[in-house]
């Protein structure tokens, strides 16, 4: 029973160096309990918590970038008020060199800015009226309305 040629070939070689038969799997687990799918759930949820906390911290960012930028157009709309401002000071005083170097009297001066006080005078109190005016149209349309509003509900209690 034992006459068996043996082959050498047929026979894995090992401690040489090379290796012997090969499994097929590669290191990757055969038999995948409940614990391997619980494991990997697990692995799963951990990305998905951590993706999410990324997208938070991403919102939380941009609502506060979206604050300060709130913010910085304000300070740049007070700015570019302020800067006007400034230019039609520097316009004046431009003016008044120009004036000064062409040797403009300075009663000359005086008359020029009296005039144009009283342009302004003149304009604030058209400014005035026509506010007066518009506050008494939006008054009577005020009175006009609710009493078209009480017609209504007469109208509504008699049907």
């Amino acid at each position: 029973a034992m006459n068996r040629t043996v082959r050498v070939s047929d026979r894995p070689v090992t401690m040489q160096g090379m290796r012997g038969m090969q499994s097929t799997s590669q290191g990757a687990r055969q038999v995948q309990d409940i614990s391997y799918y619980i494991g990997v759930l697990q692995n799963k949820i951990n990305e998905l918590n951590n993706e999410v906390k990324n997208l938070d911290d991403m919102v939380e960012e941009q609502n506060s970038e979206m604050s300060e930028l709130g913010t910085m157009t304000r300070r740049h709309e007070n700015l570019l008020n302020e800067v006007r401002q400034l230019e039609g000071r520097l316009a004046d005083y431009n003016l008044a060199m120009d004036k000064a170097r062409v040797g403009t009297d300075p009663n000359e001066l005086e008359e020029y800015v009296k005039e144009y006080q009283a342009k302004n005078e003149r304009m604030a109190e058209n400014v005035d009226k026509i506010f007066v005016a518009k506050k008494r149209k939006d008054d009577e349309i005020k009175t006009i309305e609710i009493q078209i509003s009480k017609l209504h509900q007469e109208a509504q209690k008699k049907n």
